[in-house]
């Protein structure tokens, strides 16, 4: 549930009389909901909400808007395995802990180890046990998430990366993409889904399909990025997203999603046939 609530100035002779929430939390695609507000009340708990969803929440007299906010509704977990320090995350990480949930704002996470002598070792995601991996991050009130430094590289074996509620830093544009397809990448049917996300600092974008991976025996099936914000991009040594050697595309999304300050090109895919691309509302 999202409790929402506001002050009325003592000489405001309207006041509240509704609060709409969009998308309609019975029907997402009715465009909203009204909660009718009764007398000088000043708060409204919203129930039966949707998890992963963003909701905006307005408060009107009448058709007018007096103020609105959002907020995103935690995912719905089945397998939580929580991390409050990085020793942790790259401890289920090396695992291939089918769920992971970070929970400390406070901390920077890192895809990589690093030894007493500085040098930084890629964390390599475990698929001996489970081939599908979602990383979440539980941020704050204020919309705080939690920060990953790194690149999330996908090995051979992967079949599911699902990204949701991570700031993803690639520290001052010393990681290429934030998701990139390991070199000896041949899995077949790869599904990768990041939402709600902030990619910055990376070298030249968000997802790519390393040149010298699996090549004509691999076909990603599903390639989504919704409701992301990527900025601060130098731009350099590749592109935004970047599909080289990939034999089949099935569906590209990028959706509801921000980009700015950066990439050399924004969108590649070379030769591989795709059944369908989609940029909406972005």
């Amino acid at each position: 549930s999202i409790t929402v609530s506001w002050a009325v100035a003592s000489d405001d002779m309207d006041g509240v009389n509704q609060v709409r929430v969009y998308p309609d939390p019975d029907d997402p695609n009715i465009a909203y909901r009204s909660y009718p507000i009764q007398g000088d009340a000043t708060s409204l708990e919203v129930t039966g909400l949707k998890p992963s969803t963003r909701y905006t929440i307005a408060i009107h007299y009448d058709s007018a808007n007096r103020g609105e906010v959002y907020a995103w509704t935690l995912p719905s977990y089945t397998e939580p395995n929580y991390a409050a320090d990085n020793a942790t995350f790259l401890q289920l990480i090396a695992d291939g802990a089918k769920e992971i949930v970070l929970t400390n704002t406070d901390i920077t996470y890192t895809l990589y180890s690093e030894g007493a002598d500085g040098v930084k070792t890629d964390a390599v995601i475990g698929v001996a046990n489970n081939t599908d991996i979602s990383v979440y991050g539980e941020g704050t009130a204020d919309g705080t998430m939690p920060t990953v430094i790194g690149a999330f590289n996908l090995p051979n074996g992967l079949t599911s990366l699902h990204l949701e509620g991570l700031n993803l830093s690639g520290d001052g544009y010393s990681y290429s993409h934030a998701v990139i397809m390991a070199k000896d990448f041949a899995t077949p049917n790869l599904s990768v889904s990041v939402l709600n996300c902030t990619i910055s600092g990376y070298k030249a974008g968000f997802f790519y399909d390393n040149e010298t991976s699996g090549g004509a025996g691999v076909t990603v099936d599903n390639v989504s990025f919704s409701n992301v914000m990527v900025s601060d991009i130098q731009g350099s040594g590749g592109n935004g997203f970047d599909l080289r050697t990939t034999g089949k595309v099935g569906t590209v999304s990028i959706t509801e999603s921000t980009f700015s300050n950066g990439f050399r090109t924004f969108f590649r895919i070379d030769s591989a046939p795709t059944d369908k691309i989609i940029f909406s509302n972005n």
